[in-house]
């Protein structure tokens, strides 16, 4: 088995596109097996109990609920997580060039 997955994503402001997922591959695999249309190429990755695929704003609600739920005050919204995620990336960049300085010193 391979320490990555690529998912293929159909739909986006620009283009077709496949996306590598390594760090939480496990848990895509694991969705995947038990997914309703797993030999289904073409099948979404996330879906209602009616098959269908999961729209932004079925997301949106879903966050929003959460957020009430759990007493959170700021908005939270999708493109937050993405944001999040690039920080989390960048600031572990950052640590691995500080430290290969410190060991080329």
């Amino acid at each position: 088995m391979e320490d990555y997955i690529r998912l293929k994503i159909k739909k986006s402001k620009s283009k077709p596109r496949v996306v590598t997922v390594v760090q939480y591959q496990n848990v895509v695999r694991d969705w995947l097996r038990g997914h309703a249309q797993r030999d289904d190429p073409d099948a979404p990755l996330f879906y209602m109990k009616t098959g269908r695929q999961v729209m932004a704003s079925n997301l949106y609600i879903c966050i929003f609920r959460l957020r009430r739920r759990l007493g959170i005050k700021e908005r939270i919204y999708s493109y937050l997580f993405r944001h999040y995620r690039a920080t989390e990336l960048y600031g572990k960049l950052l640590e691995k060039s500080s430290t290969e300085r410190r060991t080329r010193s």
